[in-house]
């Protein structure tokens, strides 16, 4: 018997035939994502996707697919997003418009597993962090930002910058962890995929992509 999984397979078969009705010159002027010869190209992280239309097939530079959720993500930016600047502001996930409907996925899906993971282990957590082309915050005094023992900036996609937060256990506190967006992901990603995003750059920081 074929055994289906239902959170990857049966939602690309909805997107794909979405997909295939969409007008791709009008996706490339909306998301900004370039599109020339039947193909996406897309800076992920530190890395480039291709996206085939109408095929909504997804691979890297060398040919190797990306997960399911990284071709669903990125199919559904280029259908739905909009591009645009950030004015410099940042917010915490809750803080998004209908982020508190997804609060307690986002906390379990990456905040906790942020912190868990790599609470007692701070270079574990740097080296993971430039593995996919972040750069250490500081603010303007040279300081790490909010007191954090680790803190970096990506962008996931141009243009859309996250910060991570990482504070180490001490007597009193257990591991914590914060993540913050750039004012522009509402025009970009829906509350339900931001949720999705922690997962793919915790899995990217372990080289699953």
């Amino acid at each position: 018997m074929e055994v289906i999984n239902n959170k990857t397979e049966n939602p690309i078969r909805i997107y794909q035939e979405k997909f295939k009705t969409m007008d791709p010159e009008k996706m490339s002027q909306k998301s900004g994502c370039k599109y020339e010869n039947g193909k996406f190209t897309i800076p992920f992280l530190n890395r480039t996707v291709t996206l085939t239309f109408p095929e909504m097939e997804t691979s890297f530079e060398d040919g190797t697919p990306t997960a399911d959720y990284t071709r669903i993500l990125l199919a559904r930016y280029c259908m739905e997003g909009v591009s645009a600047l950030s004015t410099g502001k940042m917010y915490s996930y809750p803080e998004m418009p209908w982020g508190p409907v997804y609060e307690r996925q986002f906390h379990g899906r990456c905040i906790s597993r942020m912190a868990g993971t790599y609470g007692y282990n701070i270079p574990g957590f740097k080296t993971g962090m430039e593995s996919i082309g972040a750069k250490e915050a500081r603010g303007e005094n040279g300081k790490l930002p909010s007191g954090a023992d680790a803190a970096y900036d990506f962008d996931i996609l141009p243009g859309l910058t996250i910060r991570v937060l990482l504070w180490a256990p001490d007597e009193e506190f257990p591991a914590n962890a914060q993540v913050l967006f750039s004012d522009n992901f509402p025009l970009a990603f829906t509350a339900e995929d931001i949720a999705v995003i922690g997962d793919v750059f915790l899995n990217a920081m372990k080289g699953r992509w």
